[in-house]
């Protein structure tokens, strides 16, 4: 487990000294803590990527996808290490966490084996004399902001097809889940993926975030999070016309009609999207069941039977079906949502 900044292959404290915090959401324990970096120590990861972005976009693409594929290798034989590493510091239940340390790795492996496809074509030209060929080339130094509800596979979804394609990243991590973006970032650096490619700045997302959006060396920006700091990302990424790719969460109805088949539809309230519901949010699952009066009594019984299958919290025996939230700011939003008329939870936040 890392508990600095990654900069140019160097691991790295800030100059100030302050650190951050990283608890068990499920004890209450500190699991360890991470430098609290600067605007200037953003932006000097910014300018490490820049200069190895030109290196390795040089790099065939087939010398970067064996680099992934070796990461994808490496990264699947930490699996349990992995999963149990970010239930340490996120709280999902053990086996969800090596099953997503599974799903992140797949990310790597199919756009490393991408990186070879990656093909310009020819354009027939309106002159007889002219032949139009167009090139693809890699976009620069991408910048990644990711969540806390999948902290290894928000990652790899962005850092895998930047890389395949000749990029160099900053990755800024949710400053809840630090940890496992850093452990993912020293196996690439064990693979051999060269220093500067991959950076990680932890810390609070004020100074980092704004080193990132006023740079005009980022030019992308990967974001997954909420569409109010999506709205306000876009709008500050205007004037540096940096590339956007933008995935914003909301609200997830299950509504329920009286003639609704009430027996199928209390095994799908639990899983939404193949996955049993926890609290760590997702944008597939599903916040507030809103029920047509009718089916509410009954559809109440069969959630609580279903529901009282699941088992909570710490266990020696079994992997918990649910873990607590992340962070206690964070109860009262659910405890809104379960006691407030429809109209209220629909409120734009």
């Amino acid at each position: 487990m890392r508990e600095q900044s990654l900069i140019g292959g160097e691991w790295c404290d800030n100059a100030s000294g302050n650190r951050i915090s990283v608890t068990n959401p499920a004890t209450g324990v500190t699991v360890g803590s991470v430098p609290d970096m600067s605007f200037e120590e953003a932006e000097r990861a910014i300018a490490t990527a820049d200069k190895a972005q030109k290196l390795w976009a040089k790099r065939t693409a087939a010398e970067r996808a064996t680099l992934l594929e070796s990461w994808f290798d490496l990264t699947m034989s930490m699996q349990q290490e992995l999963g149990a590493l970010m239930t340490a510091e996120q709280g999902k239940p053990l086996s969800e966490a090596e099953g997503e340390i599974a799903y992140a790795a797949s990310f790597i492996k199919w756009f490393g084996e991408e990186a070879r496809r990656v093909a310009g074509r020819t354009v027939p030209s309106p002159c007889p004399d002219r032949r139009i060929v167009t090139l693809k080339e890699p976009v620069g130094v991408c910048a990644i902001i990711t969540p806390w509800n999948f902290p290894a596979a928000m990652i790899t979804r962005k850092i895998a097809p930047a890389l395949a394609a000749g990029c160099a990243v900053v990755i800024k991590p949710s400053e809840l889940t630090h940890f496992t973006a850093l452990a993912l970032a020293s196996l690439a650096v064990q693979t051999g993926i060269p220093a500067g490619v991959i950076n990680v700045v932890t810390g609070m997302p004020t100074d980092i975030g704004a080193a990132l959006i006023q740079s005009t060396t980022v030019r992308k920006l990967f974001f997954t999070g909420s569409t109010r700091v999506g709205t306000l990302l876009m709008a500050q990424c205007a004037p540096t016309i940096k590339k956007l790719s933008l995935e914003l969460g909301g609200n997830a109805p299950f509504i329920v009609f009286d003639d609704a088949d009430l027996d199928a539809l209390s095994k799908g309230a639990q899983i939404v999207g193949g996955r049993p519901v926890t609290p760590e949010g997702a944008t597939h699952v599903a916040l507030v069941v809103l029920k047509h009066t009718t089916a509410q009594m009954r559809l109440a019984s069969e959630e609580t039977l279903a529901l009282s299958h699941l088992c909570f919290g710490l266990t020696p025996n079994k992997r918990p079906s649910l873990w607590p939230m992340i962070h206690p700011t964070g109860w009262p939003r659910i405890s809104t949502q379960a006691t407030t008329p429809a109209p209220g939870v629909w409120a734009r936040r």
